[in-house]
């Protein structure tokens, strides 16, 4: 993923979260936002997923339902563990487990074992890159980098993703057959309920740099495939909907993407107040389709960039730098009303939050404060809402539920979470 959490720089890929989030698709904060509706179909066009979502993860109105990205290249500790344990879905992200148990598929696969021994119920998604070939998987034995990887056409070089590391190539059948085996090697694991696949907003945009036609079709092509030999009762989410997409096949803010996925990661949604506006209306359109939406989050949301940060950014940034993990948690909730205001603006059946510094839990490199259970926001009663989100003056955005009274300003980043009063019944 793209990052938006606070600066590390990861050991296991020696990118920094900044590194990461600044490719090229995203040089370009502007949004295209020519309709007030977006389509997942066009009129006549059927969805063929099933409507069965009894394989989805557990979900009602009574509180924010949390959801977790993690990584950790040893092994998490036990406290980690139950805490991952408390969430509805967590997402075992790159480079998991592969100093101790040999590679990410093993290591994916222990942390997974262990989280369902404490909690049955939670559904964990193993990571799968859609362009970037990165390391320590068990796979890589098996890739054929000469063959399978993106050449720059003019030079015949390989095209590289942070300058360091090769790209996937959509369009060469073989490898295709190979990037699909790895997703369904791991879901013959029971622990394993599904595939989430990253960086799709890449498939279009490697055409802004190199001569690469088509490509953003080849890729959906090998979804396709993938979701046409997905086993039943397993999960295929992407790191889809952006709402400063390039428009290409993936259509208006990726939206077309959600033909073949059960639902889709939300991050980068904080680029712009156009951006934002639009982000809620996309995180509606897939609930409303019956997908399922995981938002991400952090005491960052609004300032996605180094480079964006205010003075006050960048005071936050260095305080965090000298806490614990448990000591973060009190410090950042104070960060929390404005990114959950806007997730609760759009929130459906089937919508989760999460909320952290970092996603990386070592004690070396990330010390992350990732359990979202630690938050009263996120725990507390809730309630159904009492109707959509309604848009009081411009940027300015209201909803209520049952138990809470929810007012964002999106041009000034700020939420406000306003807990109604109980009488009693006479």
């Amino acid at each position: 993923m793209e990052k938006d959490e606070v600066t590390h720089r990861s050991e296991e890929t020696g990118e920094t979260d900044e590194e990461s989030r600044a490719t090229d698709e995203e040089k370009d904060d502007k949004v295209d936002d020519d309709s007030d509706e977006i389509k997942i179909f066009v009129d006549g066009e059927e969805d063929t997923i099933t409507k069965n979502k009894a394989y989805f993860p557990e979900w009602n109105f009574d509180h924010v339902r949390p959801w977790v990205p993690l990584r950790r290249d040893d092994a998490y500790d036990n406290d980690q563990i139950l805490q991952v344990a408390g969430h509805d879905l967590v997402m075992l992200e790159k480079a998991n487990g592969f100093r101790t148990h040999g590679s990410v598929e093993s290591g994916a696969f222990e942390a997974a074992k262990r989280i369902k021994n404490i909690n049955p119920k939670v559904k964990v998604l193993f990571y799968l890159n859609a362009m970037i070939h990165y390391p320590h998987y068990e796979a890589d034995l098996t890739f054929k980098k000469d063959q399978w990887a993106m050449r720059d056409p003019k030079t015949n070089d390989f095209y590289l993703w942070n300058k360091r590391f090769v790209s996937y190539d959509h369009r060469n059948l073989e490898f295709r057959e190979w990037w699909i085996t790895r997703a369904l090697d791991m879901l013959q694991h029971d622990e394993i309920d599904g595939i989430f696949i990253d960086a799709i907003i890449k498939t279009a945009a490697v055409s802004n740099s190199i001569d690469a036609p088509d490509h953003d079709k080849a890729y959906i092509e090998t979804a396709n495939d993938l979701r046409a030999r997905l086993p039943e009762g397993k999960l295929l989410i992407g790191n889809a909907l952006r709402a400063n997409a390039p428009k290409g096949a993936g259509g208006e803010g990726n939206i077309k993407h959600l033909k073949y996925l059960d639902g889709s990661y939300l991050e980068n949604w904080d680029r712009s107040d156009e951006g934002i506006a639009k982000t809620i209306r996309l995180m509606r359109t897939a609930l409303k389709a019956g997908r399922l939406i995981m938002f991400t989050s952090t005491p960052f949301s609004g300032y996605p960039l180094a480079k964006r940060y205010t003075e006050q950014q960048k005071e936050i940034l260095a305080t965090l730098k000298t806490m614990t993990a448990d000591d973060k948690y009190p410090y950042i909730e104070q960060f929390i009303e404005f990114p959950l205001g806007v997730f609760l603006l759009a929130v459906e059946e089937f919508a989760y939050f999460s909320y952290h510094d970092s996603v990386d839990a070592s004690p070396r490199t990330g010390n992350a404060a990732f359990d979202c259970n630690r938050y009263v926001e996120i725990t507390r009663q809730l309630g159904n809402p009492l109707g959509p989100y309604e848009e009081e003056g411009e940027f300015i955005f209201t909803r209520e539920f049952v138990n809470l009274k929810v007012w964002v300003d999106v041009q000034n980043k700020v939420g406000k979470l306003t807990v109604k009063e109980v009488r009693d019944e006479l």
